[in-house]
């Protein structure tokens, strides 16, 4: 069979408005026409409506006919989500990947608004059976909220006495359908029902952990599927620890477990339809009380990197309409991982390559994404050039191929696929996106069904960059999308980096550098409102080694502060409890610095001061050791005096104001 790239084929307004990834993934190539699978696979739709009405009319009759076939099915359980000065609203719905283009195609011919494609398929909208609304956060609580993974609601860090919670709501994405009473979406339960569980495995006032997870598992999930129970920590267990864990705080918690196939994804935009649902179902539970501070700490690596990303539009949202008090996120673990490339246009003046290493037995896909300053099919501004690692097979495109993609086939097998897009969603400007994506090279392993790994993809392949309209000031930003394991995920991913130089001296260092640890930051951490907390290591002050760097040109995007997320180079990781009562693990990552800064911000609200970007960068600025006058005692927290970072690393400083560690056995 011959190998070849195919000529650009033209994507449909529809398949526009669907993530490239989602595309790459579950459509399969056009030489595979006879395959139509694929159009029942039923996933995400997110739309922004114009107005309630339009919502309720489209709502209505898009629900299931007489013979049962079923166009869009919103969840009853969730009330849409204001995100306009006028009646924008946002909801997420289910429906059949087939159903794309009629759904499309009506939602323009009545104007109702905009929509665009994301998030893993799921087995049936049966889950989204509408029940009674979860409700008992009262107007007067002091709310932390968690969006997040393995969140141990049992816990004794997150209770009053020994049988009463301090979660007031507790959402399980990964419920099952067809079980207990399940209200929406996997399992929600309210503060009595925890409390029913804890008094009813009570002895003598140890609460046996491990059968009331027993008999919650039983009720919440069926025959065809099961939790892994971790045995040592959880993630969102330990953050939610260090936010607000243990006998000193009073605030009622909020919790919602996202779906863990979205969470060990590695591709594109998969977790914001889960993540858009929690945030609409906090909100929904606290519209007539307090507003919440939330913390997410998750984030990817490519993306906008211009705080026009689908996650942070809608955080800022939540935040402009004042549906949370402030919600923080990390900066991210990507500072070392030679992920992010980045040009002027007066550096592609004359051909540019670079190398992109894609690791042997990966179970898992590759992607890339070039971003370009603007859409202008008819004055492109680069041309870039891949080919394959051997330099067999090479495609060359521009961004004036605007809503097309061309594939790479060895007769019917799938290979790669580059996409040439528009991207502006929620309003944003739109830019150019040019995104590549190559098949897992792991023969064994085949987590998203695409069977068939291919091991000569594993090696070095080449990406040439040359300038056509670009202005000398203008930027081309290059990510390669995180791919490393997850959690518990058996997906066998392998992360795929830039061929980079690492000298061991900076000062012979050749210039210009374009593998650039500056601009590392997550895909959610360039937003406008929200808290951004880089890492430190609390015994020097100085950034974690993996604490993601922010921008400086041409627009400024720095961290807000940093937080401690290591006690030293060697102790790493800070202590908090393990998934179950009584036990302690040490866990680092910039995930716990956002925990810190949330239990900081938790602290203020209750003393009534101000959470806004500005007041934690200022904090941050007093708190940093390292302004102590060098005449003063050493400080025994701080123990030296190290040149502070830029505020690239750090944002204003390294905060330690409200928040004590669990201290660790020196030696």
């Amino acid at each position: 069979m011959s190998i070849a790239w195919s000529d650009p084929i033209e994507l449909s307004p529809a398949e526009n408005a669907q993530d490239s990834a989602q595309h790459w993934l579950f459509v399969p190539p056009q030489s595979d026409e006879d395959n139509e699978d694929y159009k029942e696979l039923i996933v995400a739709y997110t739309f922004v409506f114009n107005s309630n009405d339009v919502y309720n009319e489209f709502k209505n009759d898009f629900l299931p006919d007489g013979d049962g076939e079923t166009k869009v099915v919103f969840p009853e359980g969730l009330t849409p989500l204001n995100v306009s000065e006028d009646e924008g609203l946002l909801m997420v719905g289910f429906a059949k990947l087939g159903s794309l283009s009629t759904i499309y195609a009506e939602l323009i011919r009545r104007e109702a608004g905009d929509m665009f494609l994301t998030g893993l398929p799921v087995e049936n909208t049966d889950f989204l059976a509408a029940g009674e609304k979860l409700t008992g956060v009262t107007p007067d609580d002091n709310i932390v909220a968690i969006i997040d993974t393995d969140i141990a609601f049992a816990n004794a860090r997150f209770r009053e006495s020994v049988t009463k919670t301090r979660i007031g709501a507790y959402w399980d994405q990964d419920a099952s359908s067809g079980v207990t009473n399940p209200l929406f979406l996997g399992r929600a339960i309210r503060a009595s029902e925890i409390d029913t569980l804890l008094g009813t495995f009570n002895q003598d006032g140890n609460v046996d952990e491990h059968a009331l997870y027993a008999q919650y598992y039983s009720e919440s999930y069926g025959p065809g599927s099961y939790h892994r129970l971790p045995t040592r920590m959880g993630h969102g267990t330990h953050v939610l620890d260090v936010m607000t864990g243990g006998d000193g705080s009073d605030s009622i918690i909020i919790a919602v477990d996202l779906r863990s196939e979205a969470v060990n994804a590695t591709q594109g935009n998969f977790i914001f339809p889960w993540v858009a649902m929690a945030l609409i179902w906090v909100s929904g539970l606290t519209s007539t009380g307090q507003t919440p501070h939330i913390n997410y700490s998750f984030g990817g690596l490519a993306g906008r990197h211009d705080g026009k990303g689908p996650l942070e539009i809608l955080l800022d949202l939540m935040l402009l309409f004042s549906r949370a008090s402030a919600i923080t996120v990390p900066a991210g673990n990507f500072y070392d991982t030679e992920t992010h490339a980045s040009f002027l246009g007066s550096d592609l003046q004359s051909q540019k390559t670079l190398g992109w290493n894609i690791q042997p037995d990966d179970g898992t896909s590759n992607a890339l994404e070039v971003w370009l300053p603007l859409c202008d099919e008819n004055n492109p501004q680069i041309s870039l050039t891949l080919t394959t690692p051997g330099g067999d097979f090479s495609l060359t495109v521009t961004d004036a191929e605007l809503g097309t993609y061309h594939e790479l086939l060895d007769g019917e097998t799938l290979l790669a696929r580059v996409y040439v897009q528009c991207v502006g969603i929620f309003g944003a400007d739109a830019r150019a996106r040019i995104a590549i994506y190559t098949r897992h090279t792991a023969i064994d392993r085949d987590y998203y069904q695409m069977h068939g790994g291919r091991p000569d993809l594993a090696g070095r392949w080449t990406i040439s960059l040359t300038a056509l309209s670009l202005t000398d000031d203008d930027k081309v930003e290059l990510w390669i999308e995180r791919d490393d394991k997850l959690g518990h995920a058996k997906n066998g991913a392998r992360q795929s980096y830039f061929e980079a130089q690492r000298p061991v001296w900076p000062e012979v260092e050749t210039e210009p550098v374009f593998i650039r640890n500056d601009g590392t930051t997550s895909d959610l951490s360039t937003g406008a409102q929200t808290l951004v907390a880089a890492g430190s290591i609390r015994n020097s002050r100085q950034p974690a080694l993996y604490s993601s760097e922010g921008f400086d040109r041409p627009v400024t995007f720095p961290p807000t502060a940093a937080a401690i997320c290591d006690d030293s180079r060697v102790h790493r990781g800070v202590l908090a409890s393990g998934f179950f009562s009584g036990s302690t693990v040490p866990m680092n990552g910039t995930s716990v610095s956002s925990a810190v800064v949330a239990h900081i911000v938790g602290e203020r609200l209750a003393a009534g001061q101000p959470v806004t970007r500005a007041s934690i960068g200022n904090l941050a600025s007093v708190d940093d050791g390292r302004n102590i006058p060098p005449s003063a005692p050493i400080h025994p927290l701080f123990q030296t005096y190290d040149p502070t970072p830029p505020e690239t690393r750090i944002g204003r400083g390294c905060l330690s104001s409200g928040w004590t560690r669990l201290p660790r056995f020196e030696v």
